[in-house]
Order: C-alpha cells, then sequence, then structure tokens
C-alpha cells in the first residue's frame, strides 16, 4: 500500500471546489468566531474528543445535507461546528454518507488550520461517530469505493496529522440511545442542513403546543394542561412483519378505545407512527361528525415510543426511508388542530392504561 509522506501531502493540501469541503471551511471560520472562547480553550487541550454526525433529512440522495462535529470541552461545555450544503442530484450527489464523511472532515480541518498557524496540537484526538460507514472506511476496514472525492482529502488530512504526530481514532457509538453529545451532534447536522436551503429545522413549535409542560411531565400533568383531548398510544410486534397498536382517545368524560391490525411493518417505530394516524384520523371523524372545527381544539399525545417522539420534535432526524413518508404524514396531520403536545410514557404503564389490548 501506498502511504503519502508528510511532505508530499503537505504541498497536495489545499482548499478544493468541492462543495461539501467549501461547507466545512466556512463553518470552521463560523465557529471560531461565534464561540471564540471555546476555540481557545479547545487549544489548552491534550486530549480531545469530538461527537460527529451527518444528516440528510429531507430528501437521500439528492437533497440538502449537514453536518457538525461537538468537541467536547468538559462535562457540560462544547465547542460546536456544524453546516451543510444545499441537494444535488449531479455526481456525486449528496447523500447522509457524504454527510457523515463532511462531520469527520471537519475535524481534521480543525487540525489542519491549527497547523498552518503554528498554534499547539493535540496529542491525542477520540472521534466518536454513528455511522459504520466512516469508522470501517477510515480505519481501513472497509474499502472506499464511493465518495473518493472526500476520501483523498480525508487521507491528505490525516497524513497531516501523523507528520506532526497527532494520534487519532475512531469509535463507533450506537445513535439515538440517549448519549449526551451524540445526540447534540445530531440536532446540530438536521440543523446544517436546513440552514444550507435558508430553512429553520422543523420543532415540536412547528406542531403546535398545547401546554407549557415538558415532555417527561407525568399523565396527572397533561390531564391538567388545557388539552380538549388525550390520545394513549401502545404497539407491540406479533410477528417479522406484522404488528397490534391499540389507541384511546379520551375527554375529561368520556374515552374509548381501538385496536388496529397491522401488516407489512417491520419496526415498532413504524407501527407506533400508523397507530397514531389512525388515533389522529378518528378524532378527526368524530370532530367533522359533529361538524366542529379541529382547529379548536387540542391533542395531547402519550406514547412509550422515544424515537417516534424526538423525531416528531426535530431533535432526531429521520433517516429511514419507512419512517419518512409516516412522518411527513403525522406532522400533516398534527397542523389540523389548534396545538399538539407529545408526552413520553413508560411502555409498561401505557399497556397496562389500555386494558382492552
Amino acid at each position: 500500500m501506498r502511504r503519502e509522506t508528510w511532505a508530499g501531502t503537505q504541498s497536495q493540501v489545499s482548499s478544493a471546489p468541492i462543495p461539501e469541503l467549501t461547507a466545512v471551511q466556512e463553518a470552521i471560520q463560523k465557529a471560531r468566531a461565534r464561540q471564540a472562547d471555546g476555540w481557545e480553550s479547545l487549544q489548552s487541550l491534550t486530549d480531545w474528543e469530538i461527537y460527529t454526525d451527518g444528516s440528510a433529512p429531507i430528501k437521500n440522495p439528492g437533497g440538502a445535507i449537514g453536518f457538525s462535529s461537538v468537541f467536547v470541552l468538559d462535562k457540560e461545555t462544547a465547542w460546536e461546528v456544524y453546516g451543510g450544503t444545499p441537494g444535488r442530484t449531479s455526481e456525486p450527489a449528496t447523500s447522509n454518507n457524504r454527510a457523515e464523511i463532511a462531520g469527520a472532515l471537519t475535524i481534521l480541518e480543525v487540525i489542519y488550520q491549527l497547523t498552518q498557524q503554528g498554534e499547539s496540537l493535540p496529542g491525542r484526538v477520540m472521534i466518536v461517530c454513528d455511522s459504520q460507514y466512516v469508522v470501517n472506511c477510515a480505519q481501513g476496514r472497509w474499502k472506499k469505493h464511493k465518495n473518493k472525492d472526500l476520501w483523498r482529502r480525508f487521507d491528505q488530512l490525516m497524513c497531516v496529522a501523523r507528520g506532526k504526530k497527532v494520534k487519532i481514532d475512531f469509535r463507533w457509538t450506537r445513535a439515538h440511545v440517549g448519549t449526551k453529545w451524540n445526540e447534540r451532534a445530531d440536532v446540530l447536522a438536521k440543523d446544517g442542513a436546513f440552514l444550507a436551503i435558508g430553512q429553520d429545522a422543523p420543532q415540536s413549535s412547528d406542531v403546535g403546543s398545547c401546554s407549557p409542560h415538558e415532555p417527561s411531565e407525568t399523565k396527572a400533568a397533561v390531564k391538567d394542561s388545557d388539552c380538549h383531548y388525550t390520545l394513549y398510544l401502545y404497539s407491540e410486534m406479533t410477528g417479522k412483519t406484522g404488528a397490534k397498536g391499540s389507541y384511546r382517545l379520551a375527554t375529561p368524560n368520556r374515552e374509548r378505545t381501538a385496536v388496529v391490525e397491522l401488516d407489512d411493518v417491520i419496526t415498532l417505530d413504524e407501527a407506533e407512527y400508523q397507530v397514531l394516524l389512525e388515533g389522529f384520523h378518528d378524532l378527526l371523524k368524530t370532530l367533522g361528525d359533529a361538524d366542529r372545527d379541529s382547529k379548536d381544539f387540542r391533542v395531547a399525545v402519550d406514547s412509550s415510543r422515544d424515537l417516534m417522539l424526538k423525531q416528531i420534535r426535530g431533535q432526531y432526524g429521520v433517516k429511514s426511508e419507512r419512517l419518512q413518508p409516516l412522518h411527513k404524514q403525522v406532522l400533516q396531520t398534527a397542523r389540523k388542530f389548534a396545538g399538539v403536545h407529545w408526552n413520553k410514557s413508560d411502555k409498561k404503564d401505557m399497556k397496562e392504561a389500555l386494558k382492552s389490548w
């Protein structure tokens, strides 16, 4: 295997006319200006830990993409770099994988800029990423068949780091399991994609809010809010491609429960999305039959599916092609009400509450 030398690489590294690379360099400059104190703090650390992520929240491939790198300064603070590029269908088309590479490239570009300025460098860098594609390609376990323009830059900058005695390691982490900085990187990457097309990332406020309570509030707190209806959801798999769901539509005075049989479903989140839509449609029909305007009513939704709730609130991107159309339908339907408040409930408690399951 041919390994590039420090001197050879130094002469090759330059700003390349590749949109993702340009976006990375611009994002770093903005972060340095926006968080000058964090930039200085970073340079005082000898060991770096950085969480990266990439996102294609609208369309993959071909849609706007975002990337992020969260440089951990201490347990509570971080220096954050994020950005994105508009969608591109011409080759190489924008994609989630290119966004993930851009997140890792951000760290190498930061190191390269420090070398150019003669600033102090870390001795060791740990890059934590939830993309197995990036981690395995970076470590040489997988061949870099695609996105060669970005990987070429990656290899050049890795050589720069090696030449300066900076040891760089990669560690894979599972996404959406509550890891603080991984979750932050996920949010920033999504923000970067929408920023690239001049839009704000969808937040929970986009689908309405009928209560100031945080999602972790109890059911009792939701009953005290000003929501007119509460929709309780529960789903469970019945086979590899089948599921059963149940929803309870409740008001302070009455309630009713319905069971939904689902085919061609492979995950609980997919099932829960479908049950939620069934409950919404039931409520809309009920209000329509009574000649009532749904815009006059607010709804509280209780679900145990953390991933679905965070996707709806805009905290997580929706990477699954099976979930993307369901997510879109839920947001569109939720806007037909005066507001929707999303509550996280315990699955065991929810199953107990739905006695008619």
